[in-house]
């Protein structure tokens, strides 16, 4: 009988009710497909329909419907009005993986780019990453971008599958297209940030660099400032890293957040980049903080470079004052002299002599008096300042060639006067130089020759040292300035009888000596 009935579709229309009644359904589903052999395509897709049906409602086979529904995607047959069927019957049989491949297959059967086809592969995907398969998802939806590259949904899959899986190459270079794509700057700023973070986890840091440079251009965020900053340390770009942190410095919420910023990149420049890069942000720093013990100590250490060193001490300088430090403000004191302007120079040195000196530091005190001497040699407190500190510290022999170094240099009066009368003093009385007080003495009496008491200083000196011809000399000079007849008489007195004590003495030396001789002889034996 079954080979004998007819496949029409009058036959089929008979038979099918009595089929029913029966339970036959087997043969109700035989029979349809038997018609579809033969059947044009629009009674084929009524054919197919009709044993879906079947199956899931008369036989109750939901697996054996979803089968009948896959053959006739497969083939073709009304895609659209059979894809609703295919998804409930997936839904209801757990079948999603075999719908999964059914779509990808048919995809593929399509000319690259049909939007059938990117529509196919979407879905596949979709229940790849439904079925917890990310690769496979990863691998569909990184097919649908290969036909169409600004697919939203395709990149935002792809995103959320790396993510997950940590595949941070991957996943930077989704963000970058998303970003690329995306017309919402706020958006689009988000999405760098993102690739950039996915790149440096994946250890391409140039790339992220890029990356973070891109967002920032369109908006700077903190987050990106601080993972560039992170980044060009990393790399060892310190120069790009400090002007990172200046723009931290700038963004800060507040004071103590930008000086923490400022600070780190002063020690980063003083470190890496040169001492001298450093100085102006340690005053920046100065400003905002006054005496701060950490910008101190950077500038510090500045003073120990040529090229910063009198900027860092022009900045110590008023900190120093402040705490009256005084041990290192006359250091930098010091190291400011050089730049100090010419009327100003005196008052600085006689500061820096006036620390040394209270430091307990005589021996530059000296020096810097020496030097304020040097200055300004025609200051008479100077020069007295001077020889009280080379009295404490016995360096008279040193204010003498400052004395005489200046007379060489053509000194006029009343300088030159002075200095001679100074030296005149230093000679005779501290170095003992008596041939060289007579010089400046001589020099004092050249300029006032009736002075007495010039004279007689020459004459005091000249009588201890025994230059008996060269005091006969000076005593006639003391006869002539001498106004007082009384005191004339005396001189001349005394001049009168030098020469007789002297040949007197001779001659007792000389009968002193022959008597000695005589007793020393023998008398001879007879």
């Amino acid at each position: 009988m079954k080979a004998a009935v007819p496949a029409s579709g009058a036959a089929l229309d008979v038979l099918d009710p009595v089929l029913v009644q029966v339970g036959d359904h087997a043969r109700r589903v035989a029979l349809r497909e038997a018609r579809m052999t033969s059947a044009l395509t629009v009674e084929k897709i009524l054919l197919s329909g009709e044993v879906r049906r079947i199956y899931e409602r008369d036989m109750l086979q939901p697996s054996l419907a979803f089968m009948s529904a896959v053959k006739s995607f497969a083939q073709g047959l009304d895609r659209e009005g059979v894809q609703p069927d295919l998804e409930r019957l997936a839904r209801e049989t757990g079948s999603h993986e075999v719908l999964a491949e059914i779509y990808e297959t048919a995809a593929t059967e399509l000319n690259a780019g049909d939007p059938a086809a990117l529509e196919l592969l979407r879905r596949s995907a979709e229940l790849r990453e439904s079925l917890d398969q990310p690769e496979e998802a990863a691998r569909l939806w990184k097919s649908l971008l290969a036909d169409a590259p600004q697919d939203r949904q395709a990149l935002e899959a792809l995103s959320r599958l790396y993510e997950k899986g940590q595949n941070a190459k991957s996943l930077s270079e989704v963000y970058t297209r998303q970003a690329q794509l995306s017309t919402d700057p706020e958006e689009r700023v988000g999405l760098l940030l993102k690739a950039g973070e996915a790149y440096a986890n994946a250890g391409e840091d140039a790339k992220a660099i890029e990356t973070y440079r891109s967002a920032l251009a369109l908006r700077k965020v903190p987050e990106g400032l601080l993972a560039l900053e992170k980044l060009y340390a990393k790399s060892r770009r310190f120069v790009e890293q400090a002007d990172v942190l200046d723009q931290l410095a700038d963004g800060a919420a507040d004071e103590g957040a930008r000086r923490n910023w400022l600070l780190k990149r002063a020690q980063l420049l003083e470190k890496e980049v040169g001492p001298a890069e450093s100085l102006p942000v340690y005053r920046r720093l100065l400003e905002l903080a006054p005496g701060d013990g950490q910008v101190v100590a950077g500038l510090e250490r500045l003073m120990a470079h040529e090229a910063p060193r009198s900027e860092a001490a022009r900045l110590l300088e008023p900190v120093y004052r402040g705490v009256n430090d005084t041990r290192k403000l006359v250091d930098v004191l010091e190291v400011l002299l050089p730049g100090v302007a010419p009327e100003r120079r005196l008052e600085h040195l006689q500061e820096i002599a006036t620390l040394r000196e209270a430091l307990g530091q005589t021996s530059l005190a000296f020096v810097a008096r020496l030097r304020a001497f040097n200055e300004a040699p025609q200051e008479a407190a100077v020069r007295d300042e001077l020889e009280r500190l080379a009295a404490d510290s016995g360096a008279f022999e040193e204010v003498a060639a400052a004395y005489e170094d200046q007379l060489e240099r053509g000194a006029q009066d009343p300088l030159a006067g002075d200095l001679w009368r100074r030296l005149a003093g230093i000679y005779d009385n501290r170095l003992k130089r008596y041939d060289l007080a007579v010089r400046a003495m001589e020099e004092m009496s050249r300029r006032d020759p009736k002075n007495k008491s010039v004279l007689d200083a020459i004459a005091r000196v000249h009588r201890r040292t025994g230059a008996h011809r060269e005091l006969a000399l000076v005593m006639r000079r003391q006869v002539a300035a001498e106004a007082n007849p009384s005191s004339q008489v005396n001189l001349l007195f005394e001049l009168a009888h030098r020469p007789r004590r002297r040949w007197r003495t001779s001659r007792w030396r000389r009968s002193r000596t022959g008597k000695s001789s005589a007793c020393g002889r023998r008398t001879p034996t007879r």
